[in-house]
């Protein structure tokens, strides 16, 4: 059986002696806090040096390179001769690889993570290895290390100063005995009148490790968020005294014990390698890979199960929805007057439109409120206007919400559509920002499937709808993804997009996830309209004619998700036989949810793209889930996934005109079962 002598500066409370077992291999750990007592670490090197395989030590700051020089800590060099010929481990090794690489998942799932917030280190220069990832991060740093090192009060801003101070210093720090850093009192209220001390005190996010705790007395840290290597009983016992809301830890997992530092961690990985072997940065990812441990994104400690709070934007979809707002009803004189005022209110900003509350998930009971922004664009005069001035607008709504406390912006409407979707004022504002389409994605297919199992035309054999697909605007961001997973369950599907060569990609695509699937694509959509047994249309027409509606298919669903809709009311009107719905409206979560102003739906119900927002803020995943004209596929799965956790759902089947209920649509399938001439003539018919 093999041994490992772990060391630590920190109380003897935290003592263990375990026997794990690790790819076949026994290995004893032995744990030993020594309180910060180096005569202490001396003793018990010299009483376990014959018997141990491997010690580790954890407290000490990492060896550091200036130029070409290194430095390691005085004391650190004199345990490893002291251990030798037996190999100490400090973990430095594992930290430096796998702590970017947590960062690196982090910002994967949540780009806006760093976005124009404050990060502080109570010491860089142990976490140097951070550096590099967070400098390319809209974040700015801020560094107590005079204070920590040499008790004297006052922070340094901004990596630049933070290199200066650590050339000057390192060569000094690296000789004091860490006793003396012991014990140093952020939360005395003198430090707190100390201008850049208090302004290092008011980072959003602090990152620490779990060693570093040992030298703390921490502040009060109510509403931040905590970043740390490894979360012990005994750190996440101190963070929760010091009210942190949330804390990350990069840590590998409780894979051996509770106590598995990343330390200890190397030390296992260094055994299993041999005696007298180097381990490299390949053999830690290599034993990585055979326990299957990688960084997972999971707040440990988000003591925020109220208050989250959102922000969305909406426009009017007409000139009629314009003068709904009270600001502009008293000018709905005359239509000569409202064309005038169409164009005019586009020189106004966006403004705080009303408020939504009362929404609680139903998986945890957590309860959110959203502030609804609006602009004055219709749809319109969004796309003539000049795209700098709706993101200038947009971002002043993002400024508007950040100072107000909101964790995520949604985009409704053209606001997503306008400019590069998303991603330009994703990029620019102080908080994360949704579009709100792959819910959107989702929406739409769940009113879809509603609607054809209600109409009952389409049979299916292997979970197979045996009839054909039509999507209009396939090469856009919803239509995309609904095409894809679509070909899922329908055995013919037929794309439609103004370019071929975009239809060409977007058929290999569908084909290699649905082979056996029937694709075709056209840039007409009427010639496949009295073939098509759902047609979904996603465009931007803005009024254009993008179909003959005396074409399509008697008994077909058209799923209409463009906002203003591609089919118009009397279109819809003239062919009872077709039933026309509206994708995208859903239901929010909770008993009581009030809305004090009208978006132009009915009480409780909201567009999936705010839906979206919602989901998010629920789950606390305030990241730029959906941005750019390309939905991820699997986004639209997991944010179905969340949907279905936290309770929200279609609301009905809407229409132009609002619901439409289970009478109509027999209705209509009666109609369709007489043009179809399976049933009486429809003079017989009752409206």
């Amino acid at each position: 059986m093999k041994e490992i002598i772990s060391i630590s500066l920190e109380s003897p409370e935290r003592n263990f002696d375990q026997t794990v077992d690790v790819l076949g291999t026994s290995i004893r750990i032995k744990k030993l806090g020594v309180d910060f007592n180096f005569e202490l670490i001396k003793e018990i090197i010299s009483q376990y040096k014959e018997t141990a395989d491997l010690f580790t030590i954890s407290g000490f700051p990492p060896s550091f390179m200036l130029g070409k020089k290194e430095y390691t800590h005085s004391q650190l060099d004199l345990v490893k001769d002291l251990a030798s010929p037996v190999q100490v481990i400090d973990g430095q090794n594992i930290r430096e690889l796998y702590q970017p690489w947590y960062f690196h998942r982090l910002l994967e799932a949540q780009p806006n993570f760093f976005n124009s917030k404050k990060v502080g280190f109570f010491t860089g220069c142990i976490q140097s290895h951070l550096f590099p990832e967070l400098i390319k991060q809209n974040c700015s740093l801020e560094f107590a290390d005079p204070f920590f090192i040499y008790g004297v009060p006052k922070s340094i801003k901004g990596i630049k100063n933070f290199n200066r101070f650590l050339k000057l210093n390192i060569p000094l720090v690296s000789k004091i005995p860490l006793k003396k850093f012991s014990g140093r009192n952020f939360n005395s209220p003198f430090l707190k009148k100390i201008p850049t001390i208090k302004s290092f005190l008011n980072s959003d996010i602090f990152i620490v490790n779990d060693s570093q705790l040992e030298y703390l007395t921490l502040p009060n840290l109510k509403g931040k968020t905590i970043i740390i290597d490894h979360l012990s009983k005994r750190a996440q016992e101190k963070l929760e005294k010091a009210n942190v809301e949330k804390i990350l830890a990069t840590s590998v997992g409780d894979l051996l014990t509770s106590d598995l530092s990343q330390t200890l961690l190397e030390a296992i990985f260094q055994i299993l390698k041999g005696e007298g072997q180097q381990l490299s940065a390949p053999d830690i990812i290599h034993y990585l890979d055979k326990l299957n441990l990688s960084p997972e994104i999971s707040a440990t400690n988000d003591s925020s199960t109220t208050g989250d709070t959102f922000s969305f934007i909406v426009h009017p979809l007409s000139q009629r929805d314009l003068f709904r707002h009270p600001v502009l009803k008293p000018l709905r004189i005359s239509k000569k007057f409202q064309t005038i005022s169409e164009r005019a209110v586009c020189l106004m900003d966006g403004v705080h439109y009303g408020d939504i509350r009362g929404i609680i998930s139903k998986a945890t009971g957590k309860e959110i409120s959203g502030a609804i922004y609006t602009l004055f664009e219709t749809p319109n005069m969004m796309m003539k206007s000049d795209k700098k001035s709706i993101y200038k607008k947009l971002l002043n709504i993002g400024e508007k919400s950040y100072e107000q406390g909101h964790k995520l912006m949604g985009l409704g409407a053209y606001t997503k559509i306008v400019g590069d979707a998303g991603v330009t004022v994703a990029r620019k504002s102080p908080l994360p920002v949704t579009t709100g389409n792959s819910l959107s994605a989702a929406a739409t297919l769940w009113a879809a499937s509603y609607a054809n199992k209600k109409m009952g035309f389409v049979k299916k054999k292997n979970n197979i709808n045996q009839g054909t697909v039509l999507i209009i605007g396939a090469t856009g961001s919803i239509g995309k993804v609904c095409s894809k997973l679509l070909s899922q369950f329908w055995k013919k599907v037929v794309i439609v997009a103004p370019r071929a060569f975009k239809l060409i990609d977007l058929q290999s695509e569908i084909l290699e996830l649905s082979p056996g699937s029937e694709v075709e694509f056209s840039t007409e959509a009427n010639e496949y309209l009295s073939h098509a047994d759902l047609i979904i249309t996603t465009t931007s027409a803005q009024g254009r004619k993008i179909l003959d509606i005396n074409q399509i298919k008697p008994g077909a669903i058209v799923c209409d998700v463009s906002r203003p809709f591609d089919i118009s009311e009397e279109e819809t009107l003239s062919r009872p036989d077709v039933l026309v719905i509206a994708s995208g409206e859903v239901e929010l979560p909770g008993d009581n949810v009030q809305m004090n102003c009208d978006i132009g739906l009915p009480k409780n119900t909201v567009y999936a793209c705010l839906a979206e927002t919602a989901l998010l803020t629920l789950e606390g995943r305030f990241e730029s889930f959906s941005l750019s004209r390309d939905i991820n596929y699997q986004k639209v799965i997991e944010i179905d996934r969340l949907a279905r956790k936290h309770g929200v759902k279609l609301s009905a089947i809407m229409g132009h005109s609002g619901e439409i209920t289970d009478d109509e649509i027999k209705l209509c399938k009666e109609h369709a079962k007489a043009r179809r001439g399976t049933s009486k003539d429809l003079n017989e018919l009752r409206l």
